[in-house]
C-alpha cells in the first residue's frame, strides 16, 4: 500500500509539473515568436515535450488510481470465516462449536482445520468434527453445533485455520489463521437466564397444558351462575330484609291524635 501511495503521489506531481512548464513555454513562445523563428520553434518543440511528458505522467496515476480504487472495492467487500467455543444457551459448562462469516460477501467451499487435533470422547476416530466443510455461508450467517463439555476442552489450545474462495470451485483459496484458547472461558458465570430461551421453556409450557386440556386430561374450574342460584340469591335477600327492616318497623312509634281540656276531639 505504500508504494502505490508514492507512485500515485509522484505520477500526479509529475503531470502537475508538466502541466504547468507547458503552460509557461507556451506563453514564452507567444512573447518570442515575433523575434526569433528559430528560437520559438525549439520552445515549441519543447514545450510539446514537456507536454508529452505531462500526458504519460497523467496516465501512469490513473492507471494506479483505477487500480487502487479495484483493491479498495475487493477489501470491502469480502468474506472473513471465524471459528469459535462459545457456552451453550441452555447450559453454560457445555460448548459449542461456531462458525461465522463476519465479512461483508458471501464465502464459498469452507474448510476448518483444527491443530493439534480437536477430539472428542465418547466420539468414533473415524467421525468428523461438524462445521469443518461448508459449502456456502452468506455474510453475517453463522452455523453452531453442540461439541462438548467444558471440562474436556478447559486446559486446550488451538490453532484454528479456516479457508474458503470467492467463487464456487475457482479461484484461489483465502486462508486466516489463529489461536483459540479455551481456558480463557475459566470462572465464567451467567445470572439468569437467556431471555429467549426462558420465553421459549414458558411458551412450551402453555402449550403443553392446552393440549392436554384439549384431550381431557386436566378439566378446568368454571362457576357457573344458573336460575336456581339466583332464586337461592334471592330467598337469601329476602330473608336478610326481614331479619334486619322487619323488627325496626315493628318498634317505631304511633301518633295519637291531639285531645282538648275537656276531653271532646280537637
Amino acid at each position: 500500500m505504500f508504494r502505490s501511495d508514492r507512485i500515485l503521489a509522484v505520477s500526479l506531481l509529475s503531470a502537475l509539473t508538466a502541466i504547468v512548464v507547458a503552460t509557461a513555454v507556451a506563453a514564452l513562445v507567444r512573447l518570442v515568436k515575433g523575434d526569433d523563428t528559430h528560437l520559438s520553434g525549439w520552445i515549441e518543440a519543447l514545450a510539446a515535450l514537456v507536454t508529452a511528458i505531462g500526458t504519460v505522467a497523467l496516465s501512469i496515476f490513473t492507471t494506479v488510481l483505477a487500480r487502487e480504487t479495484k483493491r479498495l472495492a475487493d477489501v470491502g467487500d469480502q468474506p472473513n470465516i471465524v471459528v469459535t467455543f462459545e457456552p451453550n444457551r441452555h447450559s453454560i459448562s457445555h460448548l459449542d462449536l461456531h462458525v461465522e462469516n463476519t465479512g461483508t460477501a458471501t464465502a464459498y467451499d469452507i474448510e476448518v482445520a483444527f491443530s493439534p487435533r480437536l477430539q472428542i470422547s465418547g466420539r468414533a476416530e473415524n467421525k468428523r468434527i461438524p462445521l469443518q466443510n461448508i459449502s456456502v455461508l452468506k455474510s453475517k450467517q453463522a452455523l453452531f453445533s453442540s461439541l462438548c463439555h467444558y471440562g474436556e476442552l478447559q486446559t486446550k489450545s488451538f490453532t484454528v485455520t479456516t479457508s474458503w474462495r470467492r467463487r464456487p470451485s475457482e479461484g484461489e483459496r483465502e486462508e486466516l489463521s489463529y489461536t483459540v484458547d479455551v481456558a480463557q472461558m475459566e470462572g465464567m458465570s451467567h445470572l439468569g437466564g437467556d431471555p429467549t430461551v426462558e420465553g421459549a421453556r414458558a411458551a412450551k409450557k402453555i402449550a403443553d397444558e392446552i393440549e392436554r386440556i384439549s384431550r381431557g386430561h386436566n378439566k378446568l374450574a368454571v362457576d357457573i351462575f344458573n336460575s336456581a342460584d339466583r332464586a337461592e340469591e334471592e330467598r337469601l335477600l329476602e330473608e336478610r330484609y326481614n331479619r334486619e327492616e322487619a323488627p325496626a318497623m315493628a318498634t317505631t312509634p304511633v301518633a295519637t291524635p291531639a285531645q282538648s281540656p275537656a276531653g271532646g276531639e280537637a
